[in-house]
């Protein structure tokens, strides 16, 4: 949203996967205390890609429901191998860091909202904690086209058939 607002900007079409302008504190601190129990001491290690699959489906959950091989791929794309063997989830493991220690608050950037001047896609996981309905309403009311995904919390995972349709029609890609 920074850089759709940003004056002179490349963007030319936005796609906003469950994030809006308003971001309710409760929702952060979902997401800290998550991020803090993940990050307590040492990264998380799994003994195999079974393992790490058997988590992601746990704290994934909300994603939306997912066949196995869509849970598989998602396992594969996000391990890394580690040099005594095992596997870790490949992100930054600092992705955290500015939320830890920290008592959120609501995030308010409706200021910027209102500097986007071109088209713009909100996909909504119909359960999302973190894009919440009123948010989603008043974005479709400034002329954001809206995509529901049903039985879904944060964030819609973007592996079916209908969310990947729905960007590819927006984004007017075959």
């Amino acid at each position: 949203m920074a850089v759709a607002a940003a004056p002179g900007h490349p963007v030319t079409r936005l796609v906003l996967n469950d994030v809006g302008p308003h971001i309710p504190a409760a929702a952060l601190r979902r997401i800290r205390d998550y991020l803090a129990g993940a990050s307590a001491g040492q990264p998380m290690r799994f003994a195999d890609l079974g393992a790490l699959e058997r988590h992601l489906r746990l704290i994934h959950a909300p994603f939306g429901p997912l066949t196995d091989a869509q849970w598989a791929l998602l396992a594969r794309n996000s391990a890394r191998g580690l040099p005594a063997g095992g596997l870790m989830l490949h992100y930054d493991p600092k992705i955290g860091d500015p939320l830890l220690g920290t008592e959120p608050d609501d995030v308010d950037m409706w200021a910027l909202w209102k500097r986007i001047d071109i088209p713009v896609l909100v996909l909504r996981g119909e359960t999302s904690d973190l894009l919440l309905p009123e948010t989603l309403e008043r974005m479709r009311g400034a002329g954001a086209q809206v995509c529901i995904v049903p039985q879904t919390g944060h964030a819609p995972a973007l592996m079916d058939p209908v969310q990947i349709a729905a960007i590819k029609t927006f984004l007017d890609v075959p």
